[in-house]
């Protein structure tokens, strides 16, 4: 298959580069320079100057998010939302199949734990403008995306492993000498190695039968900051 992957550059985006390019044509996009792998190929990719692109692609797996919560709701709504009309454009001209958008389970998991895939969000609730920019984004895709065969999203909360600029930086950034001071307490939260969410990608792709399944994927039991800060 024919892969493209969006955001190739950054965490996820470069280990899904790694895990496919050994099984699949993989076409990175990228809006920065970055150290390439071999036998990949590699476009810019920039929503100010967004090339034409005309070949066929069977899958785009589209990892472009802009995760800084210190961002303005304006700001991040245009990061995260209005690009998509561009990623449109793209999955048109290029005859996409299978479109798997990376979303997070902020939009879905608050104290209470885990909830249900089934379970209607309620934007009132969503407490910041990070997951009320991923909540629009995910509505635009069921309003907008409906000429795809096929439709993912995938809500990891927070995922670790090489390469990670998001996680361990955020919680390292609460130390001070041994302690870890948290300012709104000891809140939950659920983490996902890169290698499982990559092989959660590889079975949506490959077991996926629906037009559009939205998979949320998370820890059985919430974990607090405190602990991960201890592992």
């Amino acid at each position: 298959m024919k892969i493209a992957i969006l955001g190739a550059a950054w965490f996820i985006g470069r280990n899904l580069v790694c895990f496919f390019k050994e099984k699949h044509e993989v076409l990175a996009f990228v809006r920065r320079d970055c150290e390439k792998e071999l036998w990949v190929r590699y476009f810019k990719w920039d929503n100010h100057n967004l090339p034409t692109f005309q070949e066929k692609i069977d899958i785009c797996i589209d990892c472009i998010s802009d995760v800084d919560y210190t961002k303005s709701e304006r700001e991040l709504l245009k990061n995260n939302v209005s690009i998509l009309e561009y990623t449109k454009k793209f999955l048109s001209e290029s005859k996409c199949n299978h479109y798997v958008y990376l979303s997070s389970s902020s939009v879905y998991m608050g104290n209470e734990g885990i909830l249900s895939e089934k379970i209607i969000i309620d934007e009132d609730k969503l407490l910041s403008a990070y997951p009320k920019s991923k909540f629009l984004a995910e509505k635009y895709i069921w309003e907008h995306f409906w000429f795809l065969n096929k439709v993912s999203l995938i809500r990891p909360r927070a995922v670790y492993w090489a390469w990670d600029t998001t996680l361990i930086p955020r919680i390292l950034r609460h130390q001070i000498l041994s302690f870890l001071i948290l300012p709104s307490g000891d809140s939950l939260t659920s983490v996902t190695h890169i290698d499982n969410l990559c092989s959660a990608i590889e079975q949506v792709i490959l077991c996926q039968k629906g037009n559009l399944e939205v998979y949320n994927v998370s820890d059985e039991v919430p974990l607090r900051y405190s602990f991960l800060y201890g592992k």
